[in-house]
């Protein structure tokens, strides 16, 4: 299921069916919350040491402790609205991009025409 769901480019996937594989992946001891240091290793795995602290960030925050110095864990509502939260600032992204290319080849397509218009 997850090489099926990385190579997925059409984005058809369940992504909160991904979302809950990820999360039960993380929640080793069956407790329905996940700290970051209890995964350290399949994250290391999975994002490698280049993207490990910024996934550790944003999954866990700042500095991954709570306010009286305890290691934070999050539950799986909080963990999936932070995934669908990055979901959908990647597709408004790229809705964007693909916004901006297809305004620059309508102006190059009308260019096109009103030069072939003009010699015409």
């Amino acid at each position: 299921m997850y090489k099926r769901f990385i190579s997925d480019e059409s984005e058809i996937e369940p992504r909160k069916l991904n979302s809950l594989d990820k999360f039960l992946m993380y929640d080793k001891t069956f407790k329905g919350k996940v700290t970051a240091e209890e995964n350290l290793q399949i994250l290391y795995v999975r994002y490698k040491r280049d993207r490990l602290d910024e996934e550790i960030t944003f999954i866990f925050g700042e500095d991954g402790k709570n306010d009286d110095g305890s290691e934070k864990d999050i539950m799986l509502g909080e963990y999936v609205g932070k995934i669908n939260k990055r979901v959908l600032k990647e597709q408004a992204i790229k809705t964007l991009n693909t916004s901006k290319a297809l305004r620059r080849n309508l102006v190059h397509f009308l260019t096109l025409i009103l030069f072939l218009c003009i010699k015409l």
